[in-house]
């Protein structure tokens, strides 16, 4: 789980040593309950490696107060990013064969139809606990770099909006979105859509950067703040965690 926004109530040595305190608690539980009695949110990270669990998505409602929000990070296949699949469900692994899995990545593309709307399917049935506690915030949809500005890329982000009922907010990892000359336009087209635009604050000069450019799309705007540590390159970038506000 990457921390989030905090609130104007929490200073940054406050943040500092809860999460010491946190990190020295051995079970995820008492380290979600310490937490969540601190900050008001969180972004889950760990649904972009692995689909999401409905029990899991079921434990964190019950074990986090009325009110707190969790911003949920979408699987790396519906991002269009390669996935391990051994991170993959029984369900889901069993319908390829064994000279597919054994290749250790799998892209959006070369996944069957049938297969895409069994993880659409699993993702989102995995969070209607969250959403049905009140407790789910927004899908965060990070792109990378090869899912460029093109007709394809923009069907994808309709398909997105269409297929999801909850609040969805898009990072792009470079592909040319927010050049200069094409700010205005693409700012209008996620408007249209109906997508949170989320703004960064990262390395320039690597093909996954985006310039900072501060905009709001939707009822919800997002900001992650990925550090200037470009001696690290595009790795800062692709790793980083975000801050949300």
């Amino acid at each position: 789980m990457g921390f989030e926004g905090l609130p104007d109530s929490v200073s940054k040595g406050q943040a500092l040593a809860a999460f010491k305190q946190a990190a020295q608690m051995r079970s995820p539980e008492a380290r979600l309950r310490y937490y969540a009695q601190v900050f008001p949110i969180v972004e889950v990270d760990s649904t972009y490696y692995a689909l999401p669990s409905e029990q899991n998505a079921r434990l964190w409602a019950e074990r986090t107060p009325p009110g707190f929000v969790f911003n949920i990070k979408a699987f790396g296949l519906l991002t269009q990013h390669p996935v391990d699949p051994r991170r993959l469900p029984d369900v889901i692994r069993e319908r390829f064969p064994r000279d597919v899995l054994e290749k250790g990545r799998l892209y959006h593309a070369g996944v069957p139809t049938d297969v895409r709307e069994l993880v659409w399917t699993m993702h989102i049935e995995a969070l209607r606990p969250l959403a049905d506690a009140g407790k789910l915030g927004c899908l965060l949809f990070q792109f990378p770099h090869w899912f460029s500005k093109n007709r394809a890329s923009v069907d994808y982000l309709r398909e997105v909006r269409e297929r999801l009922p909850w609040p969805i907010a898009v990072e792009f990892r470079g592909g040319g979105w927010m050049e200069a000359e094409r700010q205005s336009r693409m700012l209008k087209l996620l408007e249209e859509i109906g997508l949170a635009y989320i703004s960064v604050d990262e390395p320039q000069g690597f093909p996954s950067s985006t310039l900072p450019v501060v905009a709001c799309t939707s009822e919800l705007a997002v900001l992650r703040l990925h550090g200037h540590n470009a001696e690290t390159g595009e790795k800062s970038i692709i790793t980083a965690g975000g801050c949300t506000c």
